[in-house]
């Protein structure tokens, strides 16, 4: 941002829908514009007083810049913050619990392969987690990932999907608990860019 401020030229951040409000709120001088990852953003608006557009994918900004220190950069709406809070303080008001934040599922409409890959089995969470003491567990997935719920009935875990519409909403969340438990997922990466503890499941 500073870097492009000091040249006159203007950064434009193109993303999925979900992270749009994450995103706004996190970078406020950046434009940040939702769109599909598989088709090409309409820049036409920008492309009428900018002599060149430079386009970069966001997974090779390391080949061209400093990878800054570890420090939290993403910040949620205060909205849903506020939302957030309330919503948890229902469940963990004096009851002496860890409360940990959960995602053992990849995205359900990934590929098979992947979602073998990257999903950890029901069972094996109700088989490792169901005798840990002082622990409530919030599943961090969002509805697509529903159904995997009703595999681990074992387990204390507050279903938070109706209230994660999108990442702001899901880092607002992430930010009440305790400590975020992950598979290798969009949510390991959002926990770690707000500056959360994290523990990633391999």
């Amino acid at each position: 941002r500073q870097r492009a401020g000091s040249v006159d030229m203007r950064v434009v951040v193109v993303c999925r829908p979900a992270l749009v409000r994450l995103f706004r709120e996190s970078f406020p001088s950046a434009t940040v514009l939702g769109g599909m990852v598989t088709q090409d953003p309409d820049l036409r608006a920008f492309a009428q007083d900018s002599s060149r557009i430079w386009r970069i994918s966001i997974g090779d900004l390391p080949l061209w810049l400093d990878k800054p220190e570890p420090i939290a950069y993403l910040n949620p709406a205060p909205e849903d913050q506020r939302t957030a809070r309330q919503l948890i303080a229902q469940s963990r008001s004096g009851d002496g619990c860890r409360h940990i934040g959960i995602v053992w599922s990849a995205n359900p409409v990934s590929t098979a392969s992947n979602r073998l890959a990257r999903s950890v089995p029901s069972e094996l969470l109700n088989a490792y987690l169901k005798d840990i003491g002082s622990v409530h567990f919030y599943s961090l997935m969002p509805t697509e990932h529903r159904a995997v719920l009703a595999g681990v009935p074992d387990l204390p875990v507050t279903d938070l999907s109706h209230f994660l519409t999108d990442f702001s909403r899901t880092a607002a969340a992430m930010q009440c608990l305790d400590e975020i438990v992950s598979v290798c997922t969009s949510s390991a990466n959002l926990a770690r860019a707000l500056g959360l503890k994290t523990h990633v499941l391999l």
